[in-house]
Formats: structure tokens, C-alpha cells, sequence
């Protein structure tokens, strides 16, 4: 698929895709330093992040199935209602442990909003180019990661964190009033929410996971994929301000420079799977990834930081499209939704023991800091 090909609804989602993702990424990559700066411990901050993945694991697959039964868009715009309310409640929590609400808040809109847009985006691909896509797709929301981490970065070296938390809140109100919009007159079929109907879709989601099949193949190798990211990312920003001397401002344009080079690959991630495979292409994301981390290990200069985090974007633009269109041909078409959730939540089933290494990486020297990136 080429952007010319979208319809006029698919690319409204993904403007409003792209705002809500822009505030969420002016403060994500700065959250460990903002919870310090409420008082939190590296031990604490780790917790947040455990619980964050927690409330996420919990919650997604049943923001899954609420998009399977309600529908993509409505469930969407009620996502995004929870995802305005998480910013106000993280801006105004006056402790780390309050900023917690936040968490919940942000987990829950989420859950909501993640397997809608990648279940939407399924069904709305074309036979035969649902990797390139994704890819295309998956490049336009990837602008926010440009965008996000250097605005975020010039703000707080400029006015403060407040200033930044206050702005990401307008900015998500902003694309929670396109999504409502983009609702209005969908057929919602909240009437369908019942206990029984939960019981059966999930007994049903659960006998194709266990059955042995490529799902189940699936849920254990993605897992284990994103484990060691989680090791490692909640605390790069600290990692790289302490050890490699980078300032806020120049880590936001570290990850800006990520996200440019995913921006220019994941189209080609995406063709490259759906001509030799989805499983050849995340093979060869799984080795740049690997490449990644081994740069970061081997030398803490900023160069070094430049290669490692290019190679990052590199691996997720042939992870990701692959893994997204290979799930949409392998989950029922009535399920779709909530097997994008169960997968997104067996990643953070995975990364939770991750976690306490990533607390120990930022506790030890620095030599023992380089071990533990490179055994993530």
C-alpha cells in the first residue's frame, strides 16, 4: 500500500494517531528524571515502570476484546478519554507514588487504543501487502518520535517539566476531540458487553494459544524479543545523562534520530516481508537488535550512542510490520483485537523479571553497567 491508497478515514485515525503519540512521547523518554525529581530512588523508578507494565499486561486483553465486540473507532476515542485523563493526573500528582494513578490511568487508555488501531489497520490492508502496510502505517506514527522526544527535550531546558507535562495535556485533548469525531455514528455495540461473552471469547483465544500452533510460537519468541528492551530502555535516559555525558536536549535527539531512521526503513521492513517472509525479516531485525545493544555495551561515546540507537530503529522496521502481519494472518478474524492484546501483553509478561536487572545495571559500576547491557 502507497499513502495515496489510504481512505480518507484511515488517515484521519492516523492524524490522531500521530498527536495523541507526539504528547506521549514528549514525556516518556524523560519520565525516569521527572520522577526523581519527585523523589524517587532508581529502585523506585523501576517499580513504576513494573507496575506500568503490569496494569498494561492486565488490561490489554481485555481492551482487545472490548475493540472485537464495540468496534475499533468507538473504542478508540474512549481510549483517548483515558488517555487525557492519565496526563492531567501525572501533572498534577505532587509524589512518584501518586504519579502511580497516572500509570493505571495511561494503561487503561492504552489497552484500549493499541489493538483497535493495529486490528483496524489489518482489516483495511489489501490482500498481499498487509506487511508493506503496516510498514507505511507504522512510519507515519513513528513522526511523533521525531517530533516528541526534541520538543520535550528544548521545553524542559527552557521552562521546566511542568510547562512540558501541561502542553502534552492540550495536545492529547486535542487528538482525543478528533477520535470522538471520527466515532460519532459508528455503530457501538456496547449491548454486547456481557460476562458470558468475555468467558467464551476468551476460552476460545485461549484453546489457539495453547494448541501448539504458530501462535503459540509467536507469543513465546516476541516475548523474549521485547524482553531485553525492557531491560535497558526504561533507564537509558539515566544511562546515557550519567555515563555518556549526553544532556536532556541531545537524548531527545537521540531518539528523534531513531525514529527518522525507522521512519525511512519500516515501508521497506514491510515490503521485505511480504516478498521473502515474514520470518526471514524478523530474523534480521532480531540481529540488528543485537548489533544495537553490542554497540552500546563496547563504548558510551556519543557516536557510539548514534550507531547503536540507528541500528535500534533498523531492527523494529523489520520486527515489527512482520510480526503485525503475520498475527493477522494467523488470529481468527472475529478475534483479531484481542490476540493483538494478548500478544502485547505476553511482552510485558516477559519483561517483568527484566526489570530488577535494569535497577541492578543502574546500581553497579560502570564495567558492570556494560556486562549487564550486553547480557540483555
Amino acid at each position: 500500500m502507497k499513502l495515496r491508497d489510504m481512505s480518507v478515514e484511515l488517515r484521519w485515525m492516523m492524524f490522531a494517531l500521530i498527536v495523541a503519540n507526539t504528547a506521549t512521547r514528549m514525556v516518556q523518554p524523560f519520565i525516569p528524571l521527572y520522577l526523581e525529581t519527585l523523589g524517587a530512588s532508581v529502585a523506585q523508578v523501576g517499580l513504576f515502570f513494573t507496575l506500568t507494565i503490569l496494569f498494561g499486561m492486565i488490561f490489554r486483553i481485555f481492551g482487545g476484546w472490548i475493540s472485537d465486540t464495540v468496534g475499533r473507532l468507538p473504542t478508540m476515542a474512549v481510549g483517548s478519554i483515558f488517555g487525557s485523563l492519565a496526563n492531567l493526573a501525572f501533572v498534577l500528582a505532587p509524589t512518584w507514588e501518586l504519579a502511580i494513578i497516572s500509570a493505571v490511568l495511561s494503561a487503561t487508555g492504552s489497552s484500549l487504543v493499541q489493538p483497535s488501531y493495529q486490528a483496524y489497520v489489518a482489516e483495511e490492508s489489501p490482500d498481499g501487502a498487509v506487511g508493506s502496510t503496516f510498514g507505511l502505517v507504522q512510519s507515519l506514527f513513528l513522526i511523533c518520535q521525531i517530533i516528541g522526544p526534541l520538543l520535550g527535550g528544548f521545553i524542559i531546558e527552557n521552562s521546566g517539566y511542568r510547562t512540558l507535562l501541561w502542553s502534552a495535556v492540550i495536545i492529547m485533548v486535542i487528538a482525543t476531540l478528533v477520535r470522538i469525531r471520527l466515532a460519532k455514528g459508528k455503530p457501538a455495540q456496547y449491548k454486547n458487553l456481557s460476562l458470558p461473552k468475555l468467558s467464551r471469547d476468551m476460552r476460545k483465544m485461549l484453546a489457539f494459544i495453547l494448541a501448539g500452533s504458530l501462535l503459540t510460537w509467536m507469543f513465546i519468541a516476541d516475548g523474549l524479543l521485547d524482553a531485553s528492551s525492557q531491560a535497558v530502555m526504561p533507564f537509558m535516559p539515566k544511562y546515557a545523562t550519567e555515563v555518556a555525558g549526553i544532556t536532556e536536549s541531545g537524548y531527545g535527539a537521540l531518539i528523534a534520530f531513531l525514529a527518522v531512521i525507522a521512519v525511512f526503513t519500516h515501508w521497506i521492513g514491510g515490503v521485505f516481508s511480504d516478498r521473502y517472509g515474514e520470518h526471514m525479516s524478523i530474523s534480521v531485525g532480531a540481529i540488528f537488535c543485537a548489533v544495537a545493544f553490542l554497540t552500546l555495551t563496547i563504548s558510551t561515546s556519543t557516536v557510539s550512542f548514534i550507531v547503536g540507537f540507528g541500528f535500534i530503529g533498523i531492527s523494529g522496521a523489520f520486527i515489527q510490520p512482520a510480526f503485525s502481519a503475520l498475527l493477522s494472518r494467523a488470529a481468527p478474524k472475529d478475534q483479531l483485537g484481542v490476540m493483538y492484546g494478548l500478544f502485547r501483553s505476553a511482552l510485558g509478561l516477559v519483561a517483568i523479571p527484566r526489570q530488577p536487572l535494569g535497577v541492578h545495571s543502574m546500581t553497579v559500576s560502570a564495567r558492570q553497567r556494560h556486562l549487564s547491557l550486553a547480557l540483555s
